[in-house]
């Protein structure tokens, strides 16, 4: 640095480190599918570690099918939260997501993949199973349990249906089967008082308990 008629003369080196050596941000962070249907996909992900000394203005998203090599942007405009959903997609589709953070320097590295996202709606709890009914035999010992199916699955399908049985005289429920079938035969009810039951269904995400 001198001093000139002109006044200071700042080295190019020395203006470009303090004024204009802006680099691109670095990759967002923690990529991840927030939501899902089988019409859009929602992501969500956090800034970049860096901005590469220029503030972030904004995100790219791209989308690459699994049947594909190249990636297809999203958005033509960045947007300016970290959160976008995609809309329009076909149901049982499969893509990866990615996004890219942008300054007045330029575009900064994709993030991590989201890996392969299937569109579809996700599960939700069942329906309760519909009129559960206990028979008794003539000795009192072995009781039939029949029930409907939920009329709704959740999206899932029922993996088993579990059966406890508690007394009149007891709160306590113990598990006495997990079956398939929507009927089901008790043997050996030590019981002298009047059995209660209880019938729940399960799916791989979670249970709904219907108590008869």
């Amino acid at each position: 640095m001198s001093i000139t008629a002109e006044g200071i003369a700042v080295p190019p080196n020395l203006l470009c480190y303090f004024y204009l050596c802006t680099g691109v941000p670095s990759a967002p962070r923690n990529l991840r599918v927030e939501n899902l249907t089988k019409t859009s996909v929602t992501l969500s992900w956090q800034a970049p570690e860096t901005d590469g000394g220029g503030e972030v203005s904004g995100y790219f998203i791209e989308k690459r099918s699994n049947y594909s090599t190249r990636w297809v942007p999203l958005n033509r405009a960045p947007v300016s939260l970290p959160s976008y959903t995609v809309r329009d997609v076909t149901e049982g589709d499969d893509c990866e997501y990615r996004v890219s953070a942008v300054n007045d320097a330029g575009l900064g590295p994709p993030s991590d993949t989201t890996g392969i996202v299937t569109a579809r709606d996700l599960a939700t709890k069942p329906a309760p199973p519909a009129a559960l009914t206990a028979q008794l035999d003539a000795s009192g010992r072995v009781a039939e349990l029949r029930w409907k199916k939920p009329a709704s699955d959740g999206q899932s399908p029922i993996v088993n249906y579990v059966v406890e049985m508690r007394s009149n005289k007891s709160p306590r429920w113990k598990v006495r089967h997990y079956i398939v079938t929507v009927f089901l035969f008790l043997t050996h009810i030590i019981f002298s008082y009047q059995p209660l039951w209880w019938s729940r269904q399960s799916n791989r995400f979670d249970v709904f308990m219907s108590r008869q």
